[in-house]
């Protein structure tokens, strides 16, 4: 992502930095150097209770959202030639990126506080200068919709370019690709066989990230710098990030900011998506054969994201997501014939919504209820 430093008339050296080529509503063309308007990062900090905030994309025209958007560039004390920006109507408080994927507003100026708050602008003529070898690669890779031989990539006019006239040295040989390629085997797929290679699909490469992931604060990593590839992730992946994020932070484990945030994040994401995933994963051949205790299963994991004394945004989350996945399955009642034990159909009417499909569960559950004891079914 780069960003776009528009400065405001108001204040020496007050700004917004917005999203470069974003579109506020009603724009035909998007933030550039130049040019008013696109989307700018959003913050909120309570007055009463103030702490620091996580970072958005809002639309603010001429002296809308001051508060929220409104930053001052001071001279790092830090770093020769960098800046900080505090936000303009909240002292102390800056910009700061915590590595790999957050943007935050929070206090900042002790030599223990955690993130980076020191960025350097550059000029828009001199930013190719700063283009990296993935940069150039993907779109080089992905022009060939498939797989592509080292051959021909060593021969694609933009990376000749790239090596010329950035790296200004020869073109790598098909051992340094190999290399590089091997090296990020979660984004690149490289076949020896055929000495070509190909770049994987966001989900695929997302699920890639998981499986290598080792500990919870992996997987939340990956899950927090997940975009819309989440949607797509196979159900058994999403299961198991169900399974690891729903571990509680033992009290006796130092905190960690950009561990922390990185959990609530993944939380809230996976929480978000799961019933688009299952949606997903149901309209498939396995999908359709996964047995109706699976689902539930899935169903049941959402309530447990966060452990056993959750914050009250999570616990929303956790019940918005229980109840849209609940409807993706008791949908599916009408397509798929299950065959439903006394056990499972009480699963099923403990689902919150399933009064809207009282016609094809009462449907399913005749022979249910007719071959089961009084006791069982006074339990239904």
């Amino acid at each position: 992502t780069k960003w776009s430093v528009w400065w405001l008339p108001e204040v020496n050296n007050m700004c917004r930095v917005r999203a470069l080529g974003s579109k506020a509503r009603g724009e035909k063309m998007g933030a550039a150097a130049g040019l008013c308007g696109g989307l700018n990062l959003s913050f909120y900090i309570d007055p009463m209770h103030p702490t620091d905030s996580e970072v958005g994309l809002e639309d603010a025209r001429k002296g809308e959202k001051v508060d929220k958007v409104n930053f001052i560039a001071v001279t790092s004390p830090a770093y020769e030639g960098a800046f900080r920006f505090e936000a303009a109507y909240r002292k102390g408080y800056y910009l700061v990126f915590l590595p790999p994927n957050h943007l935050r507003v929070a206090p900042f100026g002790d030599g223990d506080d955690a993130g980076v708050a020191d960025f350097a602008l550059v000029d828009f003529g001199i930013m190719f200068r700063f283009i990296e070898m993935e940069e150039v690669l993907q779109p080089a890779v992905s022009a060939y919709k498939g797989w592509v031989t080292l051959e021909n990539l060593r021969r694609d006019p933009n990376i000749l370019l790239y090596f010329s006239n950035i790296l200004q040295k020869p073109v790598w040989d098909n051992e340094d690709f190999i290399t590089y390629f091997e090296g990020h085997w979660e984004t690149w797929e490289y076949n020896k066989d055929t000495s070509s290679v190909r770049l994987r699909p966001p989900e695929e490469k997302l699920g890639q990230m998981l499986n290598s992931a080792r500990d919870v604060d992996g997987v939340a990593s990956v899950i927090a710098g997940a975009r819309d590839e989440l949607f797509r992730l196979p159900l058994t992946a999403a299961a198991k990030a169900l399974v690891i994020l729903a571990a509680t932070i033992p009290d006796s484990e130092p905190l960690d900011v950009t561990k922390a945030i990185n959990r609530i994040a993944a939380q809230k994401k996976i929480l978000a998506s799961l019933s688009t995933i299952l949606s997903a994963s149901l309209d498939t051949d396995s999908g359709r054969a996964l047995p109706i205790t699976d689902l539930l299963d899935i169903c049941d994991l959402a309530m447990t994201v966060g452990g056993p004394s959750p914050a009250a945004d999570l616990v929303q989350a956790r019940c918005a997501a229980q109840a849209a996945s609940a409807e993706v399955i008791l949908r599916q009642l009408g397509v798929v014939p299950y065959k439903l034990s006394s056990m499972v159909l009480a699963r099923l009417l403990r689902l919150p919504g399933v009064s809207g499909f009282d016609l094809p569960l009462a449907a399913l559950c005749k022979t249910i209820v007719a071959d089961v004891g009084l006791e069982v079914a006074l339990d239904l």
